[in-house]
């Protein structure tokens, strides 16, 4: 798990980020904690009491497709 790997939310964490949705990781801060953004499909950022991004636990997501970096 790293930064730029997309995933599938596999629990709710709010009402509007919801299981089943994708997401993207922007940043791993350690094993308990990463930052993410839910987009729409017309590219707007997905927003839940003014924040755009979520810091959740790795747990909440399964991975599906990793971003490697040349």
């Amino acid at each position: 798990m790293k930064q730029y790997d997309t995933f599938i939310l596999v629990e709710d964490i709010n009402t509007v980020a919801r299981r089943g949705m994708e997401g993207v990781i922007l940043e791993v801060y350690d094993s308990s904690c990463i930052e993410v953004e839910f987009v729409e499909p017309n590219g707007k950022n997905i927003e839940f009491d003014g924040q755009s991004t979520f810091q959740i636990s790795p747990a909440s997501i399964k991975i599906k497709k990793a971003y490697n970096i040349l």
